[in-house]
Protein backbone atom coordinates (compact mmCIF):
# COMPACT_ATOMS: atom_id res chain seq x y z
CA UNK A 1 0.00 0.00 0.00
CA UNK A 2 1.25 3.49 -0.66
CA UNK A 3 0.05 7.00 -0.26
CA UNK A 4 -0.17 9.37 -3.21
CA UNK A 5 -0.34 13.10 -2.79
CA UNK A 6 -2.05 14.89 -5.65
CA UNK A 7 -1.08 18.43 -6.54
CA UNK A 8 -3.70 20.69 -4.91
CA UNK A 9 -5.52 17.56 -3.71
CA UNK A 10 -5.64 15.68 -0.36
CA UNK A 11 -3.95 12.38 0.45
CA UNK A 12 -5.57 9.15 -0.62
CA UNK A 13 -4.58 5.51 -0.42
CA UNK A 14 -3.84 3.49 -3.55
CA UNK A 15 -3.70 -0.25 -3.88
CA UNK A 16 -3.72 -3.13 -1.48
CA UNK A 17 -1.99 -6.47 -1.44
CA UNK A 18 0.25 -7.11 -4.45
CA UNK A 19 -1.19 -9.09 -7.35
CA UNK A 20 0.89 -12.16 -8.07
CA UNK A 21 -0.32 -13.20 -11.50
CA UNK A 22 2.34 -13.75 -14.16
CA UNK A 23 5.13 -11.59 -12.73
CA UNK A 24 8.04 -11.29 -15.16
CA UNK A 25 11.49 -9.90 -14.26
CA UNK A 26 10.32 -8.26 -11.02
CA UNK A 27 11.18 -8.43 -7.32
CA UNK A 28 8.47 -7.21 -5.00
CA UNK A 29 9.63 -4.91 -2.20
CA UNK A 30 7.53 -4.13 0.89
CA UNK A 31 7.83 -0.72 2.51
CA UNK A 32 5.99 0.76 5.47
CA UNK A 33 2.68 2.48 4.93
CA UNK A 34 4.12 5.93 5.53
CA UNK A 35 5.52 5.97 1.97
CA UNK A 36 4.20 9.06 0.20
CA UNK A 37 4.50 10.40 -3.28
CA UNK A 38 3.47 13.66 -4.87
CA UNK A 39 1.86 12.93 -8.23
CA UNK A 40 1.89 15.89 -10.58
CA UNK A 41 -0.94 14.92 -12.92
CA UNK A 42 -1.46 16.91 -16.11
CA UNK A 43 -4.46 19.08 -15.27
CA UNK A 44 -6.43 19.10 -18.52
CA UNK A 45 -6.17 15.31 -18.96
CA UNK A 46 -7.25 14.51 -15.40
CA UNK A 47 -10.01 17.11 -15.60
CA UNK A 48 -11.34 15.43 -18.76
CA UNK A 49 -11.47 12.05 -17.01
CA UNK A 50 -13.04 13.59 -13.92
CA UNK A 51 -15.70 15.47 -15.87
CA UNK A 52 -16.68 12.34 -17.83
CA UNK A 53 -17.13 10.29 -14.68
CA UNK A 54 -18.86 13.11 -12.81
CA UNK A 55 -21.44 13.36 -15.58
CA UNK A 56 -22.18 9.62 -15.47
CA UNK A 57 -20.02 8.71 -18.47
CA UNK A 58 -17.66 5.76 -18.95
CA UNK A 59 -13.86 5.87 -19.13
CA UNK A 60 -11.49 3.30 -20.62
CA UNK A 61 -7.90 2.86 -19.44
CA UNK A 62 -5.41 1.43 -21.94
CA UNK A 63 -3.49 -1.19 -19.95
CA UNK A 64 -0.79 -3.42 -21.40
CA UNK A 65 0.33 -4.63 -17.99
CA UNK A 66 3.48 -2.50 -18.05
CA UNK A 67 4.46 -0.20 -15.18
CA UNK A 68 3.06 3.01 -16.70
CA UNK A 69 -0.39 1.64 -17.53
CA UNK A 70 -0.67 -0.30 -14.26
CA UNK A 71 0.22 2.84 -12.31
CA UNK A 72 -2.38 4.82 -14.27
CA UNK A 73 -5.08 2.21 -13.79
CA UNK A 74 -4.49 2.06 -10.04
CA UNK A 75 -4.45 5.86 -9.78
CA UNK A 76 -7.78 6.23 -11.58
CA UNK A 77 -9.33 3.40 -9.56
CA UNK A 78 -8.18 5.06 -6.32
CA UNK A 79 -9.21 8.57 -7.34
CA UNK A 80 -12.72 7.53 -8.37
CA UNK A 81 -13.62 4.46 -6.26
CA UNK A 82 -17.33 5.19 -6.49
CA UNK A 83 -17.10 5.02 -10.32
CA UNK A 84 -15.45 1.58 -10.59
CA UNK A 85 -18.45 0.24 -12.49
CA UNK A 86 -17.91 2.85 -15.21
CA UNK A 87 -14.15 2.30 -15.60
CA UNK A 88 -12.88 -0.39 -18.00
CA UNK A 89 -9.34 -1.56 -18.70
CA UNK A 90 -8.65 -2.05 -22.41
CA UNK A 91 -5.99 -4.65 -23.15
CA UNK A 92 -4.85 -5.48 -26.69
CA UNK A 93 -2.88 -8.72 -27.08
CA UNK A 94 -0.80 -8.45 -30.27
CA UNK A 95 -0.03 -12.21 -30.14
CA UNK A 96 3.51 -11.22 -31.10
CA UNK A 97 5.39 -12.50 -28.02
CA UNK A 98 5.63 -15.78 -26.17
CA UNK A 99 4.61 -14.14 -22.88
CA UNK A 100 1.74 -12.04 -24.22
CA UNK A 101 -0.82 -14.46 -22.79
CA UNK A 102 0.68 -13.99 -19.31
CA UNK A 103 0.38 -10.20 -19.73
CA UNK A 104 -3.30 -10.60 -20.53
CA UNK A 105 -3.94 -12.81 -17.51
CA UNK A 106 -2.08 -10.37 -15.27
CA UNK A 107 -4.25 -7.43 -16.39
CA UNK A 108 -7.41 -9.54 -16.07
CA UNK A 109 -6.47 -10.44 -12.51
CA UNK A 110 -5.58 -6.84 -11.66
CA UNK A 111 -8.99 -5.67 -12.87
CA UNK A 112 -10.70 -8.37 -10.83
CA UNK A 113 -8.92 -7.16 -7.71
CA UNK A 114 -9.84 -3.54 -8.36
CA UNK A 115 -13.45 -4.28 -9.30
CA UNK A 116 -12.93 -2.82 -12.79
CA UNK A 117 -14.21 -4.20 -16.08
CA UNK A 118 -11.75 -5.94 -18.41
CA UNK A 119 -11.99 -5.71 -22.21
CA UNK A 120 -9.50 -7.51 -24.42
CA UNK A 121 -8.77 -7.46 -28.10
CA UNK A 122 -6.36 -9.20 -30.47
CA UNK A 123 -5.72 -9.66 -34.18
CA UNK A 124 -7.23 -12.65 -35.94
CA UNK A 125 -3.77 -14.20 -36.29
CA UNK A 126 -0.23 -13.42 -35.11
CA UNK A 127 1.40 -10.66 -37.18
CA UNK A 128 3.78 -11.84 -39.91
CA UNK A 129 5.94 -8.76 -39.56
CA UNK A 130 6.70 -6.89 -36.32
CA UNK A 131 6.35 -3.19 -37.00
CA UNK A 132 5.93 -0.28 -34.57
CA UNK A 133 3.53 1.44 -36.95
CA UNK A 134 1.39 -1.69 -37.47
CA UNK A 135 1.23 -2.43 -33.73
CA UNK A 136 0.23 1.15 -32.97
CA UNK A 137 -2.38 1.15 -35.75
CA UNK A 138 -3.90 -2.09 -34.46
CA UNK A 139 -4.14 -0.74 -30.91
CA UNK A 140 -5.70 2.54 -32.02
CA UNK A 141 -8.26 0.69 -34.12
CA UNK A 142 -9.15 -1.44 -31.07
CA UNK A 143 -9.47 1.63 -28.85
CA UNK A 144 -11.66 3.42 -31.39
CA UNK A 145 -13.91 0.36 -31.69
CA UNK A 146 -14.17 0.14 -27.90
CA UNK A 147 -15.04 3.83 -27.66
CA UNK A 148 -17.89 3.34 -30.13
CA UNK A 149 -19.21 -0.06 -29.02
CA UNK A 150 -18.87 0.43 -25.25
CA UNK A 151 -19.79 4.10 -25.07
CA UNK A 152 -16.47 5.32 -23.68
CA UNK A 153 -16.32 9.12 -23.52
CA UNK A 154 -12.58 9.12 -22.84
CA UNK A 155 -9.68 6.65 -22.92
CA UNK A 156 -6.76 7.24 -20.53
CA UNK A 157 -3.25 6.36 -21.69
CA UNK A 158 -0.06 6.08 -19.65
CA UNK A 159 2.29 8.24 -21.72
CA UNK A 160 4.85 9.82 -19.41
CA UNK A 161 7.53 12.53 -19.48
CA UNK A 162 10.11 10.14 -20.97
CA UNK A 163 7.71 9.38 -23.83
CA UNK A 164 7.66 13.11 -24.56
CA UNK A 165 11.50 13.13 -24.81
CA UNK A 166 11.54 10.15 -27.13
CA UNK A 167 8.73 11.49 -29.32
CA UNK A 168 10.45 14.88 -29.65
CA UNK A 169 13.69 13.27 -30.86
CA UNK A 170 11.85 10.95 -33.25
CA UNK A 171 9.82 13.81 -34.72
CA UNK A 172 13.04 15.81 -35.12
CA UNK A 173 14.50 12.93 -37.15
CA UNK A 174 11.44 13.00 -39.40
CA UNK A 175 11.33 16.76 -39.88
CA UNK A 176 7.98 17.35 -38.16
CA UNK A 177 6.32 20.74 -37.79
CA UNK A 178 4.80 22.41 -34.72
CA UNK A 179 1.86 20.01 -34.49
CA UNK A 180 4.24 17.03 -34.53
CA UNK A 181 6.32 18.49 -31.70
CA UNK A 182 3.13 19.15 -29.69
CA UNK A 183 2.63 15.38 -29.39
CA UNK A 184 1.68 13.57 -27.30
CA UNK A 185 -1.02 16.04 -26.29
CA UNK A 186 -2.69 15.79 -22.87
CA UNK A 187 -6.05 15.43 -24.62
CA UNK A 188 -6.50 14.49 -28.27
CA UNK A 189 -9.08 13.00 -30.59
CA UNK A 190 -8.27 10.17 -32.98
CA UNK A 191 -11.11 8.89 -35.11
CA UNK A 192 -14.09 8.81 -32.77
CA UNK A 193 -12.08 8.32 -29.57
CA UNK A 194 -10.94 10.97 -27.08
CA UNK A 195 -7.61 10.17 -25.39
CA UNK A 196 -6.45 11.66 -22.07
CA UNK A 197 -2.84 11.37 -20.87
CA UNK A 198 -2.54 12.51 -17.24
CA UNK A 199 1.04 11.21 -16.62
CA UNK A 200 2.89 13.47 -19.07
CA UNK A 201 4.72 15.31 -16.26
CA UNK A 202 5.95 12.19 -14.46
CA UNK A 203 9.22 10.38 -15.22
CA UNK A 204 9.19 6.68 -15.99
CA UNK A 205 11.69 6.08 -13.20
CA UNK A 206 9.41 7.81 -10.68
CA UNK A 207 6.48 5.60 -11.69
CA UNK A 208 8.51 2.43 -11.26
CA UNK A 209 9.97 3.60 -7.96
CA UNK A 210 6.49 4.27 -6.60
CA UNK A 211 5.19 0.83 -7.61
CA UNK A 212 8.33 -0.90 -6.39
CA UNK A 213 8.26 0.84 -3.01
CA UNK A 214 4.62 -0.07 -2.50
CA UNK A 215 5.17 -3.69 -3.49
CA UNK A 216 2.86 -3.51 -6.49
CA UNK A 217 3.58 -5.75 -9.47
CA UNK A 218 3.68 -5.05 -13.18
CA UNK A 219 4.79 -6.86 -16.32
CA UNK A 220 7.92 -6.25 -18.35
CA UNK A 221 7.65 -6.51 -22.14
CA UNK A 222 10.95 -8.05 -23.24
CA UNK A 223 10.58 -6.48 -26.70
CA UNK A 224 11.20 -3.08 -25.04
CA UNK A 225 14.85 -4.13 -24.71
CA UNK A 226 15.19 -5.05 -28.39
CA UNK A 227 17.03 -2.81 -30.82
CA UNK A 228 14.61 -3.70 -33.62
CA UNK A 229 12.35 -0.70 -33.01
CA UNK A 230 13.32 2.94 -33.44
CA UNK A 231 11.74 4.08 -30.18
CA UNK A 232 13.74 1.48 -28.25
CA UNK A 233 16.97 2.67 -29.85
CA UNK A 234 16.11 6.30 -29.09
CA UNK A 235 15.28 5.33 -25.49
CA UNK A 236 18.38 3.26 -24.80
CA UNK A 237 21.01 5.11 -26.87
CA UNK A 238 20.02 8.62 -27.85
CA UNK A 239 18.15 9.92 -24.79
CA UNK A 240 20.90 8.97 -22.30
CA UNK A 241 23.52 10.59 -24.52
CA UNK A 242 21.52 13.81 -24.88
CA UNK A 243 20.94 13.88 -21.12
CA UNK A 244 24.70 13.48 -20.54
CA UNK A 245 25.66 16.46 -22.69
CA UNK A 246 22.62 18.67 -21.98
CA UNK A 247 23.28 21.85 -19.98
CA UNK A 248 19.74 21.68 -18.59
CA UNK A 249 17.27 19.01 -17.54
CA UNK A 250 16.54 17.55 -20.97
CA UNK A 251 13.29 15.91 -19.90
CA UNK A 252 11.96 19.17 -18.47
CA UNK A 253 13.10 21.04 -21.59
CA UNK A 254 11.39 18.52 -23.87
CA UNK A 255 8.17 18.93 -21.90
CA UNK A 256 8.41 22.69 -22.24
CA UNK A 257 8.98 22.44 -26.01
CA UNK A 258 5.94 20.18 -26.30
CA UNK A 259 3.83 22.67 -24.33
CA UNK A 260 5.03 25.70 -26.34
CA UNK A 261 4.42 23.92 -29.65
CA UNK A 262 0.91 23.01 -28.51
CA UNK A 263 0.32 26.63 -27.46
CA UNK A 264 1.48 27.95 -30.82
CA UNK A 265 -0.33 25.28 -32.80
CA UNK A 266 -3.60 25.95 -30.96
CA UNK A 267 -3.32 29.68 -31.64
CA UNK A 268 -2.73 29.18 -35.37
CA UNK A 269 -5.61 26.68 -35.53
CA UNK A 270 -7.93 29.16 -33.83
CA UNK A 271 -7.05 31.85 -36.38
CA UNK A 272 -7.42 29.43 -39.27
CA UNK A 273 -10.72 28.10 -37.91
CA UNK A 274 -12.19 31.60 -38.06
CA UNK A 275 -10.97 32.13 -41.62
CA UNK A 276 -12.14 28.75 -42.94
CA UNK A 277 -15.51 29.25 -41.28
CA UNK A 278 -16.01 32.41 -43.31
CA UNK A 279 -15.45 30.75 -46.72
CA UNK A 280 -16.83 27.22 -46.19
CA UNK A 281 -20.36 25.96 -45.48
CA UNK A 282 -21.21 25.80 -41.78
CA UNK A 283 -19.96 22.62 -40.14
CA UNK A 284 -17.26 21.84 -42.72
CA UNK A 285 -14.47 22.28 -40.17
CA UNK A 286 -14.63 21.80 -36.40
CA UNK A 287 -12.26 21.97 -33.44
CA UNK A 288 -11.82 18.85 -31.32
CA UNK A 289 -9.62 19.10 -28.20
CA UNK A 290 -8.23 22.32 -29.67
CA UNK A 291 -7.26 20.68 -32.98
CA UNK A 292 -8.91 21.34 -36.34
CA UNK A 293 -10.52 18.49 -38.24
CA UNK A 294 -12.90 18.07 -41.15
CA UNK A 295 -16.38 17.56 -39.77
CA UNK A 296 -17.67 15.99 -42.97
CA UNK A 297 -16.18 13.62 -45.52
CA UNK A 298 -15.60 16.40 -48.04
CA UNK A 299 -13.19 16.22 -50.96
CA UNK A 300 -12.75 19.99 -51.14
CA UNK A 301 -11.87 22.89 -48.86
CA UNK A 302 -12.28 26.57 -49.69
CA UNK A 303 -9.20 28.65 -48.86
CA UNK A 304 -9.30 32.33 -47.89
CA UNK A 305 -6.84 34.90 -49.23
CA UNK A 306 -4.82 34.99 -46.04
CA UNK A 307 -4.32 31.22 -45.97
CA UNK A 308 -3.41 31.10 -49.66
CA UNK A 309 -0.70 33.71 -49.14
CA UNK A 310 0.80 32.14 -46.01
CA UNK A 311 2.76 28.89 -46.43
CA UNK A 312 2.15 28.00 -42.77
CA UNK A 313 -1.63 28.38 -43.05
CA UNK A 314 -1.87 26.80 -46.50
CA UNK A 315 0.15 23.79 -45.31
CA UNK A 316 -2.29 23.38 -42.41
CA UNK A 317 -5.21 23.48 -44.84
CA UNK A 318 -3.53 20.82 -46.97
CA UNK A 319 -2.96 18.56 -43.95
CA UNK A 320 -6.49 19.18 -42.72
CA UNK A 321 -8.07 18.11 -46.01
CA UNK A 322 -5.86 15.03 -46.39
CA UNK A 323 -6.40 13.95 -42.78
CA UNK A 324 -10.15 14.18 -43.28
CA UNK A 325 -9.93 11.68 -46.13
CA UNK A 326 -7.39 9.36 -44.47
CA UNK A 327 -4.56 10.32 -46.84
CA UNK A 328 -2.25 12.29 -44.56
CA UNK A 329 -0.04 9.29 -43.72
CA UNK A 330 0.63 8.82 -47.46
CA UNK A 331 1.88 12.38 -47.94
CA UNK A 332 5.58 12.75 -48.74
CA UNK A 333 7.13 15.71 -46.98
CA UNK A 334 9.24 16.69 -49.99
CA UNK A 335 6.26 16.74 -52.29
CA UNK A 336 4.21 18.68 -49.75
CA UNK A 337 6.93 21.31 -49.35
CA UNK A 338 7.23 21.79 -53.11
CA UNK A 339 3.44 21.95 -53.55
CA UNK A 340 3.03 24.54 -50.78
CA UNK A 341 5.86 26.70 -52.15
CA UNK A 342 4.53 26.57 -55.70
CA UNK A 343 0.99 27.60 -54.69
CA UNK A 344 2.03 30.38 -52.32
CA UNK A 345 4.60 31.81 -54.74
CA UNK A 346 1.92 32.28 -57.41
CA UNK A 347 -1.57 31.40 -56.24
CA UNK A 348 -3.06 32.44 -59.60
CA UNK A 349 -1.80 29.22 -61.24
CA UNK A 350 -3.45 25.81 -60.82
CA UNK A 351 -1.30 23.11 -59.20
CA UNK A 352 -1.59 19.36 -58.76
CA UNK A 353 0.13 16.83 -56.48
CA UNK A 354 -0.32 13.07 -56.14
CA UNK A 355 -0.96 11.41 -52.78
CA UNK A 356 -1.40 7.63 -52.76
CA UNK A 357 -4.23 6.87 -55.21
CA UNK A 358 -5.44 10.46 -55.40
CA UNK A 359 -4.45 13.94 -56.53
CA UNK A 360 -4.67 17.16 -54.55
CA UNK A 361 -5.49 20.06 -56.84
CA UNK A 362 -5.30 23.78 -56.22
CA UNK A 363 -7.98 25.57 -58.25
CA UNK A 364 -7.25 29.29 -58.12
CA UNK A 365 -10.42 30.41 -59.89
CA UNK A 366 -12.56 28.82 -57.16
CA UNK A 367 -9.93 29.22 -54.40
CA UNK A 368 -10.32 25.62 -53.30
CA UNK A 369 -8.15 22.61 -52.54
CA UNK A 370 -9.76 19.52 -54.01
CA UNK A 371 -9.02 15.80 -53.88
CA UNK A 372 -9.50 13.88 -57.11
CA UNK A 373 -9.42 10.12 -56.88
CA UNK A 374 -7.18 8.29 -59.33
CA UNK A 375 -9.77 5.56 -59.61
CA UNK A 376 -11.60 7.89 -62.01
CA UNK A 377 -8.89 7.04 -64.54
CA UNK A 378 -8.61 3.85 -66.54
CA UNK A 379 -7.44 0.95 -64.42
CA UNK A 380 -4.92 -0.15 -67.06
CA UNK A 381 -3.16 3.20 -66.68
CA UNK A 382 -1.45 3.81 -63.39
CA UNK A 383 -2.27 7.43 -64.10
CA UNK A 384 -3.61 9.51 -66.94
CA UNK A 385 -3.95 13.16 -66.00
CA UNK A 386 -4.57 16.53 -67.56
CA UNK A 387 -1.57 18.83 -67.20
CA UNK A 388 -2.03 22.29 -65.75
CA UNK A 389 0.10 25.31 -66.46
CA UNK A 390 2.99 25.34 -64.03
CA UNK A 391 4.20 22.43 -61.91
CA UNK A 392 2.39 19.09 -62.02
CA UNK A 393 3.25 16.57 -59.30
CA UNK A 394 3.07 13.08 -60.75
CA UNK A 395 2.15 9.91 -58.79
CA UNK A 396 5.79 8.85 -58.97
CA UNK A 397 6.80 11.94 -57.01
CA UNK A 398 8.39 13.50 -60.10
CA UNK A 399 7.49 16.97 -61.36
CA UNK A 400 6.46 17.88 -64.90
CA UNK A 401 6.32 21.62 -65.52
CA UNK A 402 4.38 23.18 -68.41
CA UNK A 403 5.10 26.80 -69.37
CA UNK A 404 4.22 29.17 -72.22
CA UNK A 405 7.38 30.91 -73.43
CA UNK A 406 8.37 33.41 -76.08
CA UNK A 407 11.88 32.62 -77.26
CA UNK A 408 14.50 35.11 -78.32
CA UNK A 409 16.44 34.80 -81.57
CA UNK A 410 19.53 33.37 -79.86
CA UNK A 411 17.48 30.76 -77.97
CA UNK A 412 15.64 29.80 -81.15
CA UNK A 413 18.90 29.36 -83.00
CA UNK A 414 20.39 27.18 -80.26
CA UNK A 415 17.34 24.93 -80.04
CA UNK A 416 16.92 24.53 -83.80
CA UNK A 417 20.64 23.79 -84.03
CA UNK A 418 20.29 20.81 -81.69
CA UNK A 419 21.59 22.53 -78.56
CA UNK A 420 18.70 21.48 -76.27
CA UNK A 421 19.00 18.67 -73.68
CA UNK A 422 15.95 16.53 -74.46
CA UNK A 423 16.47 14.39 -71.35
CA UNK A 424 15.35 17.25 -69.08
CA UNK A 425 12.95 19.23 -71.24
CA UNK A 426 11.77 20.15 -74.72
CA UNK A 427 10.08 23.00 -76.61
CA UNK A 428 6.92 22.34 -78.63
CA UNK A 429 5.51 24.63 -81.28
CA UNK A 430 2.49 26.47 -79.91
CA UNK A 431 0.79 27.02 -83.29
CA UNK A 432 1.04 23.34 -84.24
CA UNK A 433 -0.40 22.24 -80.91
CA UNK A 434 -3.34 24.64 -81.13
CA UNK A 435 -4.07 23.73 -84.75
CA UNK A 436 -4.10 19.99 -83.94
CA UNK A 437 -6.30 20.48 -80.89
CA UNK A 438 -3.63 19.08 -78.57
CA UNK A 439 -4.20 21.55 -75.73
CA UNK A 440 -4.49 20.97 -72.86
CA UNK A 441 -1.70 18.44 -72.78
CA UNK A 442 -1.97 15.19 -70.83
CA UNK A 443 0.50 12.78 -69.22
CA UNK A 444 0.21 9.07 -68.57
CA UNK A 445 2.27 5.96 -67.93
CA UNK A 446 3.64 3.90 -70.80
CA UNK A 447 1.48 1.35 -72.56
CA UNK A 448 2.56 -1.70 -74.58
CA UNK A 449 3.07 -0.71 -78.22
CA UNK A 450 3.57 3.02 -77.59
CA UNK A 451 5.34 4.64 -80.54
CA UNK A 452 5.83 7.99 -82.25
CA UNK A 453 8.02 9.73 -84.81
CA UNK A 454 10.61 11.81 -82.93
CA UNK A 455 12.52 14.75 -84.37
CA UNK A 456 15.35 13.44 -86.52
CA UNK A 457 13.69 10.09 -87.30
CA UNK A 458 12.28 9.19 -90.67
CA UNK A 459 9.38 7.12 -89.34
CA UNK A 460 7.57 6.09 -86.20
CA UNK A 461 9.46 3.95 -83.67
CA UNK A 462 8.48 2.23 -80.45
CA UNK A 463 9.35 3.89 -77.17
CA UNK A 464 11.24 0.76 -76.13
CA UNK A 465 13.60 0.95 -79.08
CA UNK A 466 14.03 4.71 -78.70
CA UNK A 467 14.91 4.34 -75.00
CA UNK A 468 17.39 1.60 -75.87
CA UNK A 469 19.08 3.69 -78.54
CA UNK A 470 19.34 6.63 -76.14
CA UNK A 471 20.70 4.27 -73.44
CA UNK A 472 17.97 5.18 -70.94
CA UNK A 473 18.32 2.62 -68.09
CA UNK A 474 15.58 0.01 -68.13
CA UNK A 475 14.91 0.53 -64.42
CA UNK A 476 14.00 4.18 -65.07
CA UNK A 477 11.78 3.73 -68.12
CA UNK A 478 8.69 2.60 -66.22
CA UNK A 479 8.37 5.84 -64.25
CA UNK A 480 8.95 8.25 -67.16
CA UNK A 481 5.73 10.00 -68.20
CA UNK A 482 4.36 9.94 -71.73
CA UNK A 483 3.10 13.36 -72.81
CA UNK A 484 0.36 13.42 -75.42
CA UNK A 485 -2.26 15.82 -76.76
CA UNK A 486 -5.93 15.94 -77.53
CA UNK A 487 -5.25 14.29 -80.88
CA UNK A 488 -4.03 11.21 -78.99
CA UNK A 489 -0.55 11.40 -80.51
CA UNK A 490 2.52 11.06 -78.31
CA UNK A 491 4.47 14.31 -78.18
CA UNK A 492 7.37 13.51 -75.85
CA UNK A 493 8.81 11.33 -73.11
CA UNK A 494 11.82 12.43 -71.01
CA UNK A 495 15.12 11.31 -72.48
CA UNK A 496 13.81 11.45 -76.04
CA UNK A 497 13.42 14.20 -78.70
CA UNK A 498 9.98 15.84 -79.16
CA UNK A 499 7.56 14.60 -81.80
CA UNK A 500 8.68 15.72 -85.24
CA UNK A 501 5.22 17.07 -86.10
CA UNK A 502 5.10 19.35 -83.02
CA UNK A 503 8.75 20.35 -82.73
CA UNK A 504 9.73 24.01 -82.65
CA UNK A 505 9.49 25.62 -86.11
CA UNK A 506 9.75 29.27 -87.13
CA UNK A 507 7.54 30.85 -84.45
CA UNK A 508 9.10 31.93 -81.14
CA UNK A 509 5.85 31.12 -79.31
CA UNK A 510 6.32 27.73 -77.68
CA UNK A 511 5.42 25.46 -74.79
CA UNK A 512 8.34 24.40 -72.62
CA UNK A 513 8.11 21.00 -70.92
CA UNK A 514 10.52 20.35 -68.06
CA UNK A 515 10.86 17.03 -66.25
CA UNK A 516 12.36 16.95 -62.76
CA UNK A 517 12.76 13.48 -61.25
CA UNK A 518 12.22 13.03 -57.53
Amino acid sequence: MFCLRLRRRPYFWLGGQSDRIGVFMLKTVRLSENFSRRVDFEDSALDRISSVLASGGKVGVACSGGADSVFLLRCIAALFPECAGRIEALHFNHLARENSGLDEEFVRGLCGGLGIGFVRGSPESPPKRKSEAEFRGARLKFFEECAASRGLSAIAQGHNADDVCETLLMRLMRGSGPEGFAAPRPVSTVGGAVFARPLLRIRRSEIRAALWAAGLDWREDESNFSGDFLRNRVRSILVPRVEDISVADFCASAGRVRFLMQEESDFVDAELFAELGAVNPAGTVERCSGVLKMASASDSLAIGDRAAESPALFRRCLYLLLAGRGLLENLRSRGADAFVRSVCSNRALPRKMSVADAFVCWRPAEKILKIERACAFKKADFYDIELSWGKNFLPTGDVLEVKKVSLGAREMSAILGGGNDDSAGVFLDMASLEQAGDLPLRARTRRPGDSYAPLGAGSSRSLSSLFSSKKVPAAKRGRLPVVYGGSGKILWSPGLPPARSRALADSPEAIELTFRPK
